[in-house]
């Protein structure tokens, strides 16, 4: 798998959890059957891309990637790491298997995170937004995998809030640099989402 080239071989479990590609309902809380989940990537196959995880949170993903990612802190604790920071990025990849949309989801530029919510909820009523260890693990997988930047140009915002503002990240070089911002409409900050019924 191209997961295992990218980031490390799976462990026994992961593997395990991985021997068949089978989609979380993460609605229903439980996983789609095969056919189900056939069913889900062929209506998708245009606008997302499927991706084997690993158990990782953001620091784990960024220790095995280090040579991929940046934050404000050039020296010392990861900026991840710091105080309130760590709530904010400390959540695993759940789920075996990630659909991911392959772009921006349509109308979230120049919208407040609550209306990016909002406008998701609306259009995408199938998704959520994603999180920052997904699309760490997401972007950087695409970009082994097919040369491609997963929303290159854009800052992504990600549903999740400390003092100083919302996580995200965008690409800068060959990296990804994570951080937080201000609740404010922005020209060039969007949302990507995953598919979760």
């Amino acid at each position: 798998m191209a997961a295992q080239k990218c980031f490390r071989p799976y462990t026994a479990a992961e593997l395990e959890a991985r021997h068949e590609v089978r989609l979380y309902d993460e609605k229903r809380k439980v996983f789609f059957s095969q056919e189900e989940t056939f069913m889900i990537l062929e209506e998708c196959k245009e606008t997302h891309f499927l991706c084997a995880t690993h158990d990782f949170d953001l620091a784990g993903l960024r220790e095995n990637q280090n040579h991929r990612f940046s934050d404000k802190n050039r020296e010392g604790p990861t900026f991840i790491e710091v105080g309130e920071h760590r709530k904010c990025f400390s959540q695993k990849i759940a789920i075996p298997w990630m659909l991911v949309l392959k772009k921006l989801v349509q109308g979230s530029l120049e919208k407040n995170m609550d209306e990016q919510k909002q406008h998701v909820d609306k259009m995408l009523p199938k998704e959520r937004l994603i999180l920052p260890a997904e699309y760490g693990y997401a972007a950087r997988l695409r970009q082994a995998e097919t040369g491609e930047k997963l929303c290159e140009w854009y800052s992504v915002r990600f549903p999740l809030q400390a003092t100083e503002g919302w996580a995200y990240a965008k690409w800068q070089g060959e990296r990804i640099y994570v951080d937080l911002w201000r609740d404010v409409a922005h020209e060039n900050v969007g949302v990507v989402t995953v598919r979760i019924s």
